[in-house]
């Protein structure tokens, strides 16, 4: 047998199938063959039905619902240089002398102006 010669059901279709069977299970458990009814009453048989159409009318509006286009996929942002370490300008000249300190006693100057 070949895959085109198989041919799958559609998922609502089988589920209709299904919820079709049990009803149809449900409505004929009440009435065996001896004619004796066991099992459920016809109270509990309508409760499990109308219960079963709920569930088959949530799907079905599921199912119908359409399916959103996927998001476009983002952009990755364009690569950036980090620099790891800066690179210093050494130079072999003497280093500038240090500056000039003010006395002790009027250090408390340098505080006052920025």
């Amino acid at each position: 047998m070949s895959a085109a010669a198989i041919t799958a059901e559609p998922p609502l279709a089988r589920l209709t199938a299904i919820v079709a069977w049990l009803a149809e299970c449900i409505a004929a458990w009440g009435t065996p063959a001896g004619g004796d009814p066991v099992g459920l009453n016809p109270a509990q048989a309508t409760n499990l039905l109308g219960r079963l159409r709920q569930l088959l009318a949530r799907f079905c509006a599921v199912a119908a619902t359409p399916v959103p286009p996927p998001k476009p996929v983002r952009k990755p942002p364009p690569p950036q240089f980090l620099p790891s370490y800066r690179i210093r300008d050494v130079s072999f000249d003497d280093p500038p002398p240090p500056p000039e300190l003010l006395p002790r006693a009027w250090r408390w100057l340098l505080q006052l102006v920025p």
